[in-house]
């Protein structure tokens, strides 16, 4: 085997210069013929039913029809990747997961569709993470993500992606796929203190317009008071549940032009925290 001209990273490798190809309806029986050693390589129109489970089952190495073209069409070499992959519409893609705890099926779905189109899946947020696919914005990986400046993602962003997995000219980091990108304030909910009417309206406005909920000082499901910035923290009511979260008005705005640098909002924030420091 020699290496490919143009290899796509180090998962690819140069295919033999000759290529026996079988068709079959019956892959099951196909596969129980096949001597032990042999370099086999299964391309699949589905991934589903009885013959793909059987197949992976089998540790057979499975493609689908779009990777192939995707290869042709870049001069690379088919995937020697052990796991199956039926596109490269996620090549490219290191995804974490997070917020799936209570979700593990979904989870295991997702990681799945990834890894079918060309993507890998980490545990913990690194450097080398390139997409955080989050069901909320609570926990570690999703606090390193916004750190790292990493791009996070709903997870239909995924089954947007594997909707067009068939198309090898889709990426899923196109900018078509990249507008499902996750709300900064979902699973939030947030309560205010010390803003004047007008600087309340717009802060609301802002936090449910990103994913956050609002809700009365006193209710249990509050976990974030926002505190208007000049007003001394040592003057917060008191009932608030216990585990709520007691942030300035400064530390949401910093926040949010961390996650989603929209000019836009950015100008909008901006107005809203002047207000704030005049009144």
């Amino acid at each position: 085997m020699e290496e490919s001209a143009m290899p796509m990273d180090e998962s690819y490798k140069a295919a033999p210069k000759n290529l026996s190809v079988v068709y079959s309806t019956d892959s099951i029986h196909l596969s129980s013929d096949v001597p032990d050693g042999s370099n086999i390589l299964f391309i699949l129109r589905d991934f589903k039913g009885k013959v793909f489970d059987h197949l992976l089952k089998q540790n057979y190495r499975i493609i689908g029809p779009p990777c192939v073209e995707y290869c042709v069409a870049k001069n690379i070499s088919l995937t020697d990747r052990k796991r199956p992959v039926y596109s490269c519409t996620m090549e490219g893609v290191v995804a974490c997961l997070t917020g799936f705890r209570n979700d593990k099926e979904l989870a295991r779905e997702l990681c799945d569709m990834i890894h079918w189109m060309g993507g890998s899946v980490r545990n913990k947020v690194s450097s080398a993470v390139t997409h955080v696919v989050a069901k909320n914005v609570i926990g570690t990986n999703y606090k390193n993500a916004v750190s790292f400046g990493i791009d996070i993602m709903r997870e239909d962003w995924v089954h947007e992606s594997w909707k067009n997995r068939t198309n090898p000219d889709v990426s899923a980091t196109d900018p078509e796929l990249m507008v499902f990108k996750q709300l900064p304030f979902l699973g939030c909910h947030l309560s205010l203190f010390g803003f004047t009417p007008t600087e309340a309206e717009h802060v609301s406005e802002i936090a449910q317009t990103n994913g956050g909920v609002m809700c009365e000082l006193t209710d249990d499901s509050l976990t974030h008071l926002v505190i208007a910035n000049g007003v001394d923290t040592n003057n917060v009511p008191t009932g608030i549940p216990p585990r709520t979260h007691i942030v300035k008005q400064q530390y949401v705005l910093d926040y949010l032009y961390l996650f989603y640098p929209n000019p836009r909002l950015s100008e909008r924030m901006a107005v809203s925290n002047a207000h704030a420091q005049t009144s």
